[in-house]
């Protein structure tokens, strides 16, 4: 999202309604820690530090960015329907919402192509409680017991929620193995370090790792077994091997891009865009579209977050991100960053 020509508008769609990051909250449209797995160079989550906003008393949460953007011939920017960023309203109702519109509105003369990638079947594990007494009620009909952790009927929910396949994989969530409730995340970051839970064995335990003790690994037949339960490699060892190989040589194969650097100016962009990801680097004059003044008690939130960001200690974003501001102009200081000295140390 760095820059206007990386967004869908900039790729030739002609409208997009989605978010930046690899994922949101459905309810709040925003990026905690269990949603996206990691706390990002815009400070997104620090609920678990119990710190306070010294100018308000308020509990810090982090940066409370939202993630929920429309693209478009005549708006650029974050959504400002009161509606679609209710608490209240599902996050892939509003995308089907949206898609419809895009149907309803399109002249049948003419070919239509859309591209919906549903949010749902991933983190974090929110569905609206019909979708929980739905599964219920399958798995009551079925005759089968009620779930073991929480999570799993959680994800259960989600999938049968959209019913993209008649199959949903085991979860992983950022709750903890310990309580029944599922396993952790298997790749949280600050800062773009990955964070261990422990040694080795406590972090296979917490994200539920399992290795069957032999080379090439389990094999399962998933058509009869589909909660993985009765390894066949011992079996059918060659059909396990061959297997193998050939994920060796697709994963070699694999498309790995060039994903750039975290940067300060998209955070402080974000802020002076009303608190929204979005494009940061080589933005048109005038191409978002402005955002409503803020209030004086919103102005003071933004100022302490500017300054909570130069509070992010800099060795640390100096050894991490060698090249953190590559992309942001030259010049000795900045005026939105209040407590910011004028020479950058980068």
């Amino acid at each position: 999202m760095a820059t206007p020509e990386h967004t869908p508008l900039g790729r030739g769609y002609d409208s997009w309604l989605g978010y930046y990051q690899h994922a949101n909250e459905y309810w709040s449209k925003q990026t905690d820690i269990y949603s996206t797995g990691m706390i990002d160079n815009c400070i997104n989550d620090v609920s678990f530090l119990q710190m306070k906003n010294p100018l308000t008393g308020e509990p810090l949460e982090g940066n409370e960015f939202r993630d929920l953007s429309l693209l478009n011939a005549t708006f650029r920017g974050g959504v400002r329907d009161t509606r679609y960023l209710s608490r209240a309203t599902y996050e892939e109702d509003v995308f089907k919402e949206q898609m419809l519109a895009v149907v309803a509105a399109h002249d049948l003369s003419a070919p239509l192509f859309l591209f919906y990638s549903f949010h749902l079947l991933h983190t974090p594990l929110q569905v609206p409680p019909s979708y929980l007494s739905r599964i219920d009620a399958i798995v009551a009909a079925a005759g089968a017991p009620p779930f073991d952790t929480d999570n799993r009927r959680l994800y259960a929910a989600m999938e049968f929620g959209t019913w993209t396949s008649p199959r949903y994989p085991n979860c992983s969530t950022s709750k903890s193995a310990t309580k029944s409730r599922g396993p952790e995340h298997s790749d949280v970051r600050i800062l773009e370090v990955k964070i261990p839970y422990g040694p080795p064995r406590v972090q296979d335990s917490l994200t539920w790792v399992f290795d069957c003790g032999y080379e090439p690994g389990c094999l399962f037949n998933l058509e009869d077994d589909p909660t993985e339960h009765v390894d066949l490699s011992p079996r059918h060892a060659d059909l396990a091997y061959d297997l193998a190989a050939e994920l060796a040589k697709l994963n070699a194969t694999l498309f790995e891009p060039v994903r750039g650097t975290p940067s300060l100016e998209a955070c402080l962009r974000g802020i002076d865009e009303g608190r929204y990801y979005g494009p940061w680097a080589h933005v048109p004059d005038g191409w978002y579209t402005p955002v409503p003044p803020p209030s004086a008690n919103q102005r003071a939130k933004d100022d302490f977050l500017r300054s909570m960001y130069v509070g992010v200690p800099l060795m640390s974003f100096n050894i991490i991100f060698p090249t953190i501001d590559t992309c942001r102009s030259n010049k000795s200081c900045d005026s939105r960053l209040p407590f910011w000295p004028c020479s950058w140390p980068f």
